[in-house]
């Protein structure tokens, strides 16, 4: 049975302090310049922000210019509505009107960070705006990213001309106007797949995220480069020079440029042993003795052979290499029993 694919939602999220305008114009900027649908829209605000995003100061209500830009440009409106998609943080049942204090400053990143974690699963795609807001609320929004961004999220900053600021319009309706707002994508460290994130969930405030994220990096192992000198017949692993025979070399080659794991067992299976065979004739080998040892793959013993080899290698690797380190470039066996699966770490 065809299982329909699940749709990817993109999710607009934006900081507004006193000028909403940065939100529509970075929808603008995203569903109609580049194309790419908005499906949801949040903005993330204080307890004065929302009062303007209202409409209650005296500017136009960001839902009723959101839905003014869709109808313009015939596009799909995103899912926004006030009561739902307009976040502001709480403690003890209270909104925060604004960001002034060392609580409020404690309090904002922790609501943003959570729920940048919580939108970061599969099926969304973030568009997080870093334009409005206070300086504080951009922080934690850019940091949120990079510990629970994915590929394809993407951190953003528009800017308007002077000129088109000072008009207080929402968005541009011609492309003269157009022209005057720029958005730029901003580069981010992105740290999901290099953390443990299983603790980094389990935090609960900001401040913990940030200590439990730099006890982590800290204790990151830098792996230094692993180079095959063929002349010289040689692995060199940062400053340490393991001499190797022509078929371990050649064995080592071959798990190297594998990025799947390898099933050994009595005989490899016939696209890999030619490829080792290759990798085995480039490494300047004697005739003599890659006549044997390619008779002895073709043979069907090249399951025995493979794994000789690897313990030689792993051997030579252990005496050669720092405990911590080892591990990560020798050839490990994943499977199970009488099911060899063989692959290196690094």
């Amino acid at each position: 049975m065809n299982r329909k694919k699940k749709e990817t939602r993109n999710i607009l999220i934006g900081l507004s302090g006193l000028t909403p305008q940065v939100i529509t114009e970075t929808l603008y900027c995203l569903s109609v310049r580049e194309k790419i649908p908005v499906h949801a829209l949040y903005v993330i605000t204080t307890g004065k922000g929302r009062e303007i995003i209202e409409g209650k100061t005296g500017l136009p209500p960001l839902a009723a210019e959101i839905e003014r830009l869709t109808k313009l440009f015939q596009l799909k409106p995103p899912d926004f509505n006030s009561d739902e998609h307009v976040l502001i943080a709480k403690e003890d049942f209270e909104l925060l009107q604004d960001v002034q204090t060392n609580k409020d400053n404690e309090l904002f990143p922790d609501f943003i960070v959570d729920f940048i974690r919580r939108f970061a699963a599969a099926g969304n795609r973030l568009f997080c705006s870093l334009s409005g807001g206070r300086k504080t609320m951009s922080v934690a929004m850019a940091y949120a990213l990079s510990l629970y961004g994915r590929p394809g999220d993407g951190l953003y900053h528009v800017i308007a001309d002077p000129v088109f600021e000072a008009s207080k319009k929402f968005f541009p309706e011609t492309w003269e106007e157009s022209a005057k707002l720029t958005l730029s994508e901003v580069p981010y460290v992105r740290l999901r797949d290099k953390l443990d994130n299983d603790p980094l969930y389990r935090q609960t405030t900001y401040m913990g995220m940030v200590r439990e994220a730099q006890s982590q990096i800290e204790n990151l192992i830098r792996l230094p480069a692993c180079t095959a000198d063929l002349k010289k017949m040689v692995i060199m692993i940062g400053k340490n020079i393991i001499p190797m025979q022509f078929f371990n070399m050649a064995v080592y080659l071959f798990f190297m440029e594998k990025k799947d794991p390898v099933e050994g067992g009595k005989r490899l299976k016939k696209e890999n042993t030619e490829r080792l065979l290759s990798i085995y004739e480039s490494t300047g080998v004697p005739f003599g003795q890659r006549e044997r040892v390619k008779k002895t793959l073709n043979n069907g013993n090249s399951g025995d052979a493979l794994t000789k080899a690897v313990c030689n290698i792993n051997n030579a690797l252990r005496k050669a290499l720092p405990d911590d380190i080892a591990p990560s470039y020798m050839i490990v066996n994943e499977g199970s029993y009488g099911k060899a699966l063989y692959r290196v770490p690094l």
